[in-house]
């Protein structure tokens, strides 16, 4: 019906600022993402369950086996594996020399395909898709190049698999 049925928040106590993403994990927690950490809320009751970690970061992907994977525009570290349940940090899963990206501001965006593997779009002139193993990071191919592909802000599969790019358009 379109009708509003909650607010999620604010909740007592609760204040969430320089909100950036949103997800919810396999266990059904809800993660939110904000400039300065991700912060797990339970699923059903928006309780606050704690931070995560702490990280500057930009956006958040949850990966297959249910780890978190962090984008980091100003970093040569660009995405950072962290455990999906603990919050520890894992490892590097790509520098930024990795997908031939040295340019930081240049819009990056990213998601798990539904083969598992992982895409990232980026560019300015011409954009491109890199496609990456999921699990180990090595590089797939150039999965797309196009000039429609630029300054890309959002990167998603629908559900029939086909990829969808979202850009930024100034006019």
């Amino acid at each position: 019906t379109g009708d509003s049925v909650d607010t999620l928040f604010p909740k007592a106590g609760v204040a969430i600022h320089d909100f950036q993403s949103i997800a919810y994990a396999p266990n059904g927690d809800l993660l939110v993402k904000t400039k300065s950490n991700l912060t797990r809320f339970n699923g059903e009751t928006f309780e606050l369950l704690g931070s995560l970690f702490n990280n500057s970061g930009d956006r958040f992907s949850i990966g297959p086996e249910g780890d978190l994977y962090l984008l980091n525009f100003r970093s040569l570290d660009l995405v950072l594996r962290y455990d999906g349940e603990t919050g520890a940090r894992l490892k590097s899963f790509l520098q930024r020399g990795d997908v031939g990206l040295n340019d930081p501001s240049i819009r990056v965006a990213f998601a798990f395909g539904p083969d598992g593997n992982f895409y990232i779009a980026h560019g300015d002139a011409v954009g491109r898709v890199q496609r990456f193993n999921g699990q180990t990071g090595e590089f797939i191919d150039d999965y797309l190049e196009s000039a429609n592909v630029v300054d890309v802000v959002e990167l998603l599969f629908t559900s029939q698999g086909d990829l969808v790019t979202v850009s930024a358009v100034q006019g």
